[in-house]
């Protein structure tokens, strides 16, 4: 899709915030801290940016998965 000759693209939301852009667990998000357990901390903007990114090619998880099937696939 293209807005203002700008390609963009929808994608699920669901966990990107919640999980390690490393590693793939769960992990806790306070304020712009994002820890994992296993990773240690990263700035949580640039770990769901890139939950985000990967998500794009995921081939399981599309825009309207239910928020608890991504949860099981995850």
């Amino acid at each position: 899709l293209q807005l203002n000759s700008i390609e963009f693209t929808y994608i699920n939301p669901a966990y990107t915030s919640q999980i390690c852009s490393k590693c793939g667990r769960f992990g806790v998000r306070n304020g712009d801290s994002f820890v994992c357990e296993y990773c240690g901390e990263i700035h949580a903007d640039i770990n769901a940016s890139k939950n985000i990114l990967d998500r794009k090619y995921d081939k399981e998880i599309k825009m309207f998965t239910s928020y608890k099937k991504v949860k099981e696939i995850l």
